[in-house]
């Protein structure tokens, strides 16, 4: 226990081992702790001065002999507040080059951040990402009966009225079905905007929400609750794109002839 805690200060292994022995004899010279040690003289010697510049042990020179003799075990602490100082001071220089080194990278060569969904909470973490102040979303959405009900639960619970809540606008592209229909009745109530696909033709079988500069797709099935998030501009904005295009593609359909002309 006493020689993890030593090595955890900084201390190597020999180093522990030349402390140690000193501790009980008082003032010894370095060939005595070499030979309770089992460490070569020369060896000894130059542990012995590397403890001396840490300061937990002192010298003092008799004739051509230097005898060695421990400090206070609280100089140990020293130990620590020298770390402190050195984090303090690397941090300190890293913050003067973040700067430098973000105006270093090819915005062209940025590689997108991704990260991966499981199960409910995978989910639910998916959905609270979209829960932020001043945030347009877009999406492709299929709603029926094979929705995981803890995620259904959470959607109706949860999610729906903190949207109510922020007021973001929506712009959603709906396959259609009777549980969609339903699901359209609260549009004007969540500042929603959506329109219908055929179902037949255009199967949505996972969802797809682009939003900030992200493009999330995910799957809400109760067999199959997965979902990744890509953080990228660029990809977002193709996203964009491609549904602004199924977007218009939708408003010449019978199925929304009744849908207002808005902006998106």
């Amino acid at each position: 226990m006493i020689e993890k805690v030593l090595e955890s200060l900084g201390l190597t292994e020999k180093e522990v081992a030349i402390y140690l022995a000193l501790l009980p004899l008082g003032n010894a010279p370095a060939s005595a702790l070499g030979n309770r040690t089992g460490v070569n003289r020369s060896t000894a010697q130059y542990i012995c001065q590397q403890l001396t510049k840490k300061g937990i042990i002192r010298s003092l020179q008799k004739n051509n002999t230097f005898i060695y003799s421990p400090e206070s075990p609280e100089k140990l602490l020293y130990l620590i507040d020298q770390e402190k100082k050195q984090l303090e001071e690397k941090t300190e220089q890293t913050n003067r080059i973040i700067g430098q080194l973000k105006g270093m990278i090819n915005p062209q060569a940025v590689l997108p951040k991704v990260k991966f969904f499981e199960g409910v909470e995978g989910l639910i973490e998916m959905f609270e990402d979209v829960l932020k102040p001043d945030l347009k979303l877009y999406g492709a959405l299929r709603i029926d009966e094979d929705i995981h009900p803890d995620i259904a639960k959470y959607l109706a619970e949860v999610y729906t009225p903190r949207r109510i809540a922020l007021k973001n606008p929506a712009w959603i592209l709906f396959n259609d079905n009777v549980e969609t229909k339903k699901y359209q009745q609260n549009d004007l109530v969540v500042n929603r905007v959506s329109l219908l696909l055929p179902l037949k033709e255009f199967p949505f079988d996972a969802c797809c929400h682009i939003y900030d500069n992200k493009v999330a797709f995910y799957s809400y099935k109760k067999t199959d609750l997965t979902g990744v998030i890509i953080e990228n501009s660029f990809i977002k904005q193709t996203q964009i794109s491609i549904f602004k295009a199924a977007w218009n593609a939708a408003k010449k359909l019978k199925l929304n002839m009744k849908y207002k002309d808005v902006e998106i």
